[in-house]
């Protein structure tokens, strides 16, 4: 289950930015799309740092 989730953090990462630069390419880094698509990169970056958080972690 969290393999599966970790995965699919990492597509999903992989693709907003993917997403970002083909916005900086045809439009520009202010354009609200841009902005939006920055907004949901960190929010799944910081998922994921919270995942690695709680398997670091010692269980007590």
């Amino acid at each position: 289950m969290i393999l599966k989730k970790v995965l699919d953090l990492k597509k999903s990462i992989g693709d907003y930015r993917r997403d970002m630069n083909k916005l900086v390419i045809n439009k520009d880094i202010s354009h609200p799309d841009f902005l939006k698509i920055s907004n949901q990169l960190d929010e799944e970056l910081s998922v994921l740092q919270k995942m690695i958080y709680e398997i670091r972690s010692p269980q007590i």
